[in-house]
């Protein structure tokens, strides 16, 4: 397994997702249980501390941040300036080199921000049309439209939120250093993916090159491959974790009344399970999904979150047809539990 941990990356990484700490407990996709409660405990506490501290913020974060589901617009900036050998040694530097980017740039880094595995080419496409593929909900999608059309002036006013931002979380950002670090050094990557569900279905995908490990604070709760192959020529795959990311997805790797109680609870949403079922199957958009259940494109992705977040859907890395699989063997044990409990055959 061929991969790169840099410190440095990873702070900038961290910095630049910042937005996703003003979001409060009640907009969370998070379903959390018991024993993940208890894992993260103190970082939750943290988490509400942050929140309270952004929250003056929540109209510049609407009007200058554009967050997508697993990066914000400054991330891909950052992305862009590290593939076109313009590396900044520090979030500072990348805010500068933000602000040399051109207007042609800045387009082009938009267009990347747009563009994942649910949209066709975009080269020859106006945003609107690029938009219309998109799973946002309308009043993103004519927020981005807007932000494009004076896309140098809001890329100034993102980077003077930045700092502004990046300036009230440093002393949290500190705090949890050594937490990193000693993770970091300690991090055992083949053995975390062997032990853990929701790994295992995105191993085969990232051994297929060299990838980036980003590690990011605890209280951020994260596990996402960013994917950016096609687009990039060098740093094109990462891989996000998060300090204790492993021990909240292996609580799940037993089924104990905890984790029973919360794939029923998960399951017992009727939409949530024909989610389950439509994204299982070969060429599954979220579009279409969304028209066939008569929801919107945003209720599918965040359907698809909570099924995710309950390790009842697992990425697909084997089939390219087919992006998740359903998470048998979870399914299979509460059927089981089901059966033994009420003595079915």
């Amino acid at each position: 397994m061929a991969y790169t941990y840099n410190q440095q990356r990873s702070e900038i990484f961290e910095m630049t997702m910042l937005p996703v700490l003003s979001y409060s407990r009640d907009e969370s996709e998070w379903d959390f249980t018991q024993k993940e409660l208890s894992i993260l405990a103190k970082d939750l506490d943290t988490l509400e501390e942050i929140y309270q501290l952004f929250l003056p913020y929540q109209e510049k974060l609407r009007s200058y941040y554009l967050m997508g589901a697993g990066w914000s617009f400054l991330t891909t900036c950052y992305f862009y300036l590290l593939n076109e050998g313009r590396e900044p040694s520090s979030i500072e530097e990348l805010h500068n080199l933000v602000l040399e980017l051109s207007e042609e740039e800045l387009h082009y880094c938009l267009r990347l921000f747009l563009t994942d595995d649910t949209t066709s080419k975009t080269e020859n496409k106006d945003y609107w049309e690029i938009l219309e593929e998109k799973s946002f909900k309308p009043e993103q999608k004519w927020h981005i439209l807007t932000f494009s059309q004076h896309l140098k002036e809001n890329a100034t006013k993102m980077v003077e939120l930045s700092r502004e931002l990046v300036s009230l979380y440093v002393p949290y950002f500190e705090k949890a250093r050594l937490e990193r670090e000693t993770y970091a050094k300690n991090l055992n990557l083949e053995a975390v993916f062997k032990d853990t569900q929701a790994l295992k279905m995105i191993q085969g995908t990232l051994q297929k090159e060299s990838f980036e490990l980003y590690i990011v604070s605890p209280w951020i709760i994260r596990l996402s491959v960013i994917t950016l192959e096609p687009l990039f020529e060098k740093y094109n795959s990462f891989l996000i974790l998060s300090c204790k990311i492993d021990e909240v997805l292996n609580s799940h790797n037993e089924l104990d009344e905890d984790n029973f109680s919360s794939a029923l609870k998960t399951l017992s949403d009727l939409t949530r399970y024909k989610v389950l079922v439509a994204l299982t199957q070969p060429h599954a958009k979220s579009k279409d999904i969304a028209e066939d259940l008569g929801i919107t494109s945003a209720a599918v992705s965040f359907h698809r979150q909570k099924l995710q977040n309950a390790q009842l859907l697992l990425f697909n890395s084997s089939e390219k047809h087919t992006k998740y699989d359903p998470n048998t063997e979870l399914i299979q044990a509460v059927v089981d539990k089901l059966k033994d409990d009420f003595n079915l055959k």
